[in-house]
């Protein structure tokens, strides 16, 4: 059984648990086993697609932990030297996904003591190990080249049938790279698919929402053709007969002007070819470079300190992101759309084997002034991978609909 520091604790998404604080040193082996409730009611796991560990450090970095069902209402977190790298206290909520959304535990805290061990001095007794050691070297040495004339030996033999197998992998080899070729070429069309899908349903969406709008002026329109513009009459109110008066469809002419060229106003946030390195294991901020006014009047948001969009209007948006990640077969990608500190919409899938991995999604937000948006990322490959920073590749596009859109 490998040697670890291991906890049990209680949470709950009703209310905090009581329990004793676990304390940890730096570059322990820890894991934490989380028995989940809802409301005092063991919670079942069974539907349940992802799990994660979310630490807050004391220096404000947040670190996701995938987790493993291992029981009904259990989970267990193997924690990594990431999480505990900063002494303090820690505070931690765990993240539940199934088909349907996500819901988070209320938090509780860890706390990482500094690692003793910096700094070591060996003791005047391993100093006496370390030259018992020396003293027989000479003799560990000869046994040593007996031993690796032997091996030598051993992998002649071996390396002549490895030789066989090997030009039997070769032939192999061959015919899988053209499979995989195959796979290459299939894998960019079903990729620029999905491109020209997510391009579609933004069109759809803003298209239906310009509609519902361009419908209720035009019965407005309608209203005032038949009925005439509304006067009062010997002390009675209500409407004139006869054709409306010029003035009346010339505003509601110069309301719809507006709204369309409102309507057509967008910025667009990327990184100026810069790509950024994720860790594994570790949620990181995507932050923007550059603030691309696409086209004219349009001037609703900026960049902030931390390379997040700060709205300067208040409205309804319609907001187009996109994010790639580089070609690494392994694990899963992710990112989360960070609204005012707290994340409201995500997208999740695995990685693909050959190519670069997309994930996009749109939405529509209604925003108030001063609020921000920005972009979480998260990979679990077991490496760094790079988000590619080209603009076609990594982008925000942020969208002007209006002051009072339905969302």
């Amino acid at each position: 059984m490998p040697l670890q520091n291991t906890f049990t604790l209680d949470v709950d998404f009703k209310h905090k648990s009581i329990i004793n604080e676990p304390t940890v040193t730096q570059n322990d082996e820890v894991t934490f086993i989380l028995n989940v409730y809802d409301d005092g009611l063991e919670f079942d796991l069974s539907g349940v697609s992802t799990s994660t560990l979310v630490s807050e450090r004391p220096d404000k970095q947040s670190v996701m932990t995938l987790g493993t069902v291992t029981g009904t209402n259990q989970i267990t977190f193997a924690l990594g030297s990431t999480e505990i790298s900063k002494v303090g206290k820690v505070d931690a909520t765990i993240q539940i996904y199934d088909v349907d959304g996500r819901v988070t535990t209320m938090p509780f805290t860890y706390k990482v003591l500094k690692d003793p061990g910096t700094g070591y001095i060996p003791s005047t007794n391993e100093q006496t190990l370390i030259e018992l050691v020396l003293g027989e070297g000479p003799a560990i040495l000869d046994a040593t080249k007996q031993a690796t004339i032997d091996a030598n030996t051993a992998t002649t033999n071996a390396n002549d049938k490895a030789s066989l197998a090997n030009t039997a992998a070769t032939n192999a080899n061959t015919k899988a790279n053209l499979a995989n070729t195959a796979a290459i070429n299939a894998n960019e069309k079903a990729t620029l698919a999905d491109e020209n899908a997510d391009l579609a349903n933004s069109a759809a969406t803003y298209a239906t929402t310009q509609g519902d709008y361009a419908k209720a002026k035009g019965d407005e329109v309608a209203s005032i053709i038949a009925n005439g513009p509304v006067s009062s009459v010997n002390g009675q109110t209500g409407p004139v007969e006869g054709i409306a008066t010029t003035l009346e469809l010339q505003a509601l002419d110069d309301e719809v002007t507006a709204h369309i060229a409102e309507g057509s106003q967008f910025e667009l946030y990327h990184r100026e070819g810069l790509s950024l390195p994720i860790a594994n294991g570790s949620g990181t901020t995507l932050p923007f470079t550059y603030r691309e006014i696409a086209s004219t009047g349009a001037d609703f948001s900026e960049i902030d300190i931390n390379g997040n969009v700060k709205f300067k209007r208040a409205g309804t948006y319609m907001m187009n992101v996109r994010v790639a990640f580089a070609q690494n077969g392994t694990g899963h990608r992710f990112f989360g759309v960070v609204y005012n500190g707290s994340i409201i919409f995500e997208e999740a899938r695995d990685a693909a084997i050959t190519v670069q991995t997309y994930l996009s999604l749109t939405k529509i937000v209604k925003v108030n002034v001063n609020d921000t948006i920005g972009i979480a990322l998260f990979q679990d490959s077991g490496g760094i991978v790079e988000v590619d920073g080209n603009l076609s590749k990594t982008f925000l596009e942020i969208n002007f609909l209006g002051d009072s859109h339905p969302t």
